[in-house]
This record gives structure tokens, sequence and C-alpha cells, in this order.
């Protein structure tokens, strides 16, 4: 077990000290995290500027050839743009001096002075459509878990930037596999009877799942609508929110042991968890085979979490008389 409490802690340690290696990556593209990035006045990037927890600001006269991206904070251009400008969790102000060659697209609104120059679509400013970071659903079909951690759902906007969508892939896979194998570590025993029941008992867990939702859509808004039941409709839902993190860990053990050995079981926990983690954080990186892989472990994963009560009780089927 220590070899991989060394495992753990080195990929937390490359999520946090790591940075260095992104801040300049590919394609002389600039990555920051926790911190604004800035192009000052007259200089030039050949490639995108990203921005995790932190603004981008590109001064007046500097050039971006390539995407600006900010994933927890907004974006300021006064110069030029030659992608486009997406800020899923903020704003965008264009002033007058602003050139942007493709779309621009901020959930938090975008404020466009006079004079601003946006060859592609303004999504998000006033009198834009609704709902605006989904308005190419049907084009670009890119809901990844992953990208959740540094942009996800609304990694939409960049799904044809294959820099930031790999980058996304990588460091939301890191920390998927992280949480995964800290909450083995502490609890082992609940994430097992949850992974077994998942394996063994696949139609009960789905019909536990689906159960678990029907009381989901049709029940909270009922208890809500009462005085008496809106504690109640919020334990539902703080509930299901806790089941679909949790059912993400026997998922990937059963996944992982699957993968490794072709049947079930025969593996460390923690290797299991690792590899089947890292292919499920993989495979919902990918455009359209994420709403599948996600459905399942929505259902399948969330029934498994039920019927054996959050793994603190081993699921059993009840014999027939």
């Amino acid at each position: 077990m220590s070899k991989w409490r060394v495992l753990l802690a080195l990929l937390v340690l490359l999520l946090v000290v790591g940075q260095p290696l992104f801040r300049r990556g590919g394609l002389g593209s600039w990555v920051s995290f926790g911190r604004d990035v800035t192009l000052a006045a007259g200089q030039r990037l050949d490639g995108h500027m990203v921005a995790f927890g932190g603004n981008v600001i590109v001064g007046p006269g500097a050039a971006v050839h390539g995407d600006v991206l900010a994933l927890g904070g907004g974006i300021s251009i006064a110069g030029q743009v030659d992608g486009q400008a997406f800020a899923p969790s903020g704003d965008i102000t264009l002033a007058e001096t602003a050139r942007v060659a493709g779309d621009v697209l901020a959930s938090g609104g975008v404020l466009r002075r006079a004079g601003a120059v946006v060859h592609g679509e303004v999504m998000g400013g006033r009198g834009s459509p609704q709902a605006p970071l989904l308005s190419r659903w049907r084009e670009r079909c890119l809901l990844s878990l992953p990208s959740f951690w540094f942009g996800w759902p609304w990694g939409i906007g960049m799904a044809g930037n294959l820099f930031v969508w790999a980058l996304q892939v990588l460091l939301g896979s890191l920390v998927v596999v992280a949480l995964g194998l800290l909450v083995l570590t502490i609890a082992p025993g609940p994430a097992e009877r949850a992974s077994h029941a998942l394996r063994r008992h696949p139609w009960q867990s789905v019909a536990a799942g689906l159960l678990a939702w029907l009381v989901a859509v049709v029940g909270v808004p009922l208890l809500a609508s009462t005085v008496i039941g809106i504690p109640l409709a919020a334990a539902i839902v703080i509930a299901l929110a806790a089941g679909l993190l949790f059912a993400w860990l026997p998922a990937g053990l059963a996944v992982g042991q699957q993968a490794l050995t072709g049947r079930r079981g025969g593996h460390e926990p923690l290797l299991a968890a690792t590899v089947g983690l890292a292919i499920l954080a993989t495979l919902t990186s990918i455009p359209c085979v994420g709403f599948i892989v996600i459905g399942a472990i929505g259902v399948w994963g969330l029934g498994a979490v039920v019927v054996t009560r959050f793994g603190t009780t081993p699921y059993r089927e009840r014999s027939s008389i």
C-alpha cells in the first residue's frame, strides 16, 4: 500500500507544482495557472493564451495568433485575436481597438465597446441568444468530465482546439485519478463493495439508478413546493450529487480490473482504480462518446451506490421461496 500512497502524493504534487511544465505549451501557447496572463502592448504570441483560474489580458497593439481562453476568470481584449475568445465562467470586455477573427463567448456577458470588430458570433452579450454556450452542441458535441475541472461542460466552444482539448484531458484525468485514489486509500471497503455490486448485479444496479433519478426528478419538485418538504428535497439533491461523484470510483475499479485481467478481481485495488479511472476520464473526453459513458455511470454506477448504501452494506439478492 505504501508505494501507492507515494504514487498518489506524486500525482497531487504534479498538479500543484507542475505548472512550469505547461506555462509555455505546444506551438508557443501560453498557459497560466492561478494567475492572470497578460500580453503587453505591441507583443505577439504565435499560439493560444490559456488561463486556469485567472484572467487573460490582451493589450493594445498586442496580437494573439490563436485562441484566448479563461477558465475561472474573464478576458479583456484591446488588441488582435485571430481565433476565438472564450470565458465559460466570466465576462469578456472588448475595447474600441479590439479585433477578434472568431467567435466571442462568455457566460457572464460580453461588453463590446463602439469600434470593436468581431468577425464571428458574439454570444453572451445583450441581445444574444439565450444559453449561448450550448447553442453549437450539434456541431461540437464535446461534453467531457475531465474538462469539468478546467471549464467543463463549457469546453464546447473550444472543441476545435486540439491543444486546449488535450491539455484539459491530461490535467482533468490526473485530477480524477488522484481524487479517486485518495478516496480509495481512506475508505477502500465502501468502494470495493459498490464495485462488486456493479459487476455482479448489473441489472439490479441499473434499476436502482433509474429509481433514484425518478425520485429526484419527480419527488424533488413536489417536495420543494411545500415549506415542510424543502429540507427533504435539499437532502435528496445532496445525496444524489454525492452518489454521482462517488459512483466514478466503483466504476473505475470495475473497468480497471477488467482491463488488467480480462476477468473480475485479482489485482491490487489501487492499481485497478488508477487504470480504470484513467480510461473513464479519457473516454468521457471523446466527443459524443462522453455522453454515453457519463450516462452509464450516472445510472449503473449510481445504482450500485444506492443498493450498497454508499458501500456500507454488501448487496445480496433476496432468495426466492
